[in-house]
């Protein structure tokens, strides 16, 4: 029910206060995805003032859970952090979500194999691109399908293989 006032679904009016209300509620219950969802609301600042510490608290409750999206939002904030210990715990949580077929973690890990020297947190475990594994994850992401969880993933997975093939 969150969703369909975030969304505005079936003719409801978007409301972000009363959709972070039921996600509320809905956290106290157990809903994973709800967590997922909180944890957006406070990341973006949508019906609730921006709060990245609970962000990153709601998405790691929901990542823990094994929600693949939850995965990765922890794993972006983490990474964000720029330090060899983030970095380490962001690309495992890539890879947990990566291996339930979330594109966009795919596509993210191809990035840090690709330039790990672009990527602060990343550079102090490792310099050097690792260009056999990026191409590894960008295919994955390519190859999801349509309807599969990270669609826009897939998206990014097709041009950077197509980027990389182009060298």
């Amino acid at each position: 029910l969150g969703d369909w006032y975030r969304d505005g679904y079936i003719g409801l009016p978007k409301n972000w206060k009363k959709s972070v209300k039921l996600y509320r509620r809905a956290v106290e219950l157990g809903n994973v995805r709800a967590m997922n969802a909180l944890g957006y609301a406070y990341e973006k600042g949508a019906g609730v003032k921006v709060d990245n510490r609970k962000a990153m608290q709601l998405y790691r409750m929901a990542a823990t859970r094994n929600d693949a999206v939850a995965q990765s939002n922890l794993a972006v904030h983490l990474i964000n952090e720029g330090t060899a210990a983030a970095a380490e715990e962001a690309i495992h949580f890539f890879q947990l979500s990566a291996e339930q077929g979330f594109a966009t973690a795919m596509v993210m890990l191809g990035r840090v194999y690709e330039m790990p020297a672009d990527i602060p947190g990343v550079a102090l475990l490792f310099r050097d691109a690792d260009l056999d594994k990026a191409r590894h994850w960008y295919s994955r992401a390519a190859a999801v399908r349509p309807s599969a969880s990270g669609y826009k993933g897939r998206d990014q997975g097709r041009e950077a293989l197509a980027r990389m093939n182009a060298r």
